[in-house]
């Protein structure tokens, strides 16, 4: 490294590389990314299997008809916990080889 070059400034430098966290992003860009399949994993599963489905309906939940983003408190009901409901989660099992299980 040049004598002249600051370790600050190479650390600047390879920051503005870095993509943004989430903690970083605006609302906006926050929700546009959690809106997309792609946030979510990296395996490498056969296109028959899309979750995008659920993320659109989550999002038109999360809308009200006159297309305002709701409060979390409106949409869930008093007394119910998301960890009572059945069939919330999948489990997606992988062998060692990267094969499904």
């Amino acid at each position: 490294m040049p004598k002249n070059v600051k370790k600050s400034d190479k650390f600047k430098k390879l920051r503005r590389k870095l993509p943004k966290t989430v903690l970083q992003m605006t609302s906006e860009e926050a929700r546009n990314y959690f809106l997309k399949e792609s946030s979510y994993s990296n395996l490498d599963l056969p296109d028959y299997i899309s979750f995008q489905n659920i993320i659109d309906t989550a999002n038109k939940m999360l809308k009200s008809k006159a297309g305002n983003i709701k409060d979390i408190d409106n949409i869930v009901k008093d007394g119910v916990k998301l960890g009572d409901l059945e069939n919330l989660n999948y489990i997606i099992y992988i062998n060692k080889d990267g094969g499904y299980a």
